[in-house]
């Protein structure tokens, strides 16, 4: 009886855990540089503006790429650190530095959205915004 309380309790934690979206913020804003990258000719952009496209689409997905690599690494590092007992100060620098990287995504996030909103007319940054899901 023990073990299947304790099975039902994981199983609980687990169900709530998935169920709460944590890329809730993310999600429309990731979708929104593709949406624009492959509607060029459906937004009928200028030459100026596909320019804007191109530079954009070969720099900034990789460097937001390392963050996202670094956070996911650092996560592993804290999740290693609490399983094998370091001490609080450890504890507390790993996730000082995940928040770090966090705001650095989000802002990122938010760079991207107003790089777009700089580049497109209103009408074709709203198109990017409903095909973003947004």
């Amino acid at each position: 009886m023990k073990k299947l309380l304790i099975a039902l309790a994981i199983c609980t934690a687990s169900s709530t855990a998935m169920s709460r979206d944590i890329s809730e913020l993310s999600s429309p804003l990731m979708l929104l540089t593709p949406a624009v990258a492959q509607n060029q000719d459906a937004f009928n952009l200028n030459d100026l503006q596909r320019e804007a496209v191109k530079n954009w689409m070969a720099s900034m997905p990789s460097q937001r790429g390392v963050v996202e690599d670094k956070a996911v690494e650092v996560r592993a590092a804290l999740r290693s650190a609490i399983i094998a007992n370091e001490s609080q100060e450890v504890l507390d620098s790993l996730a000082a530095e995940i928040g770090s990287l966090e705001t650095q995504l989000v802002l990122m996030r938010a760079n991207c959205v107003n790089h777009w909103r700089d580049v497109l007319n209103a009408d074709q940054f709203e198109q990017a915004l409903g095909l973003a899901g947004y």
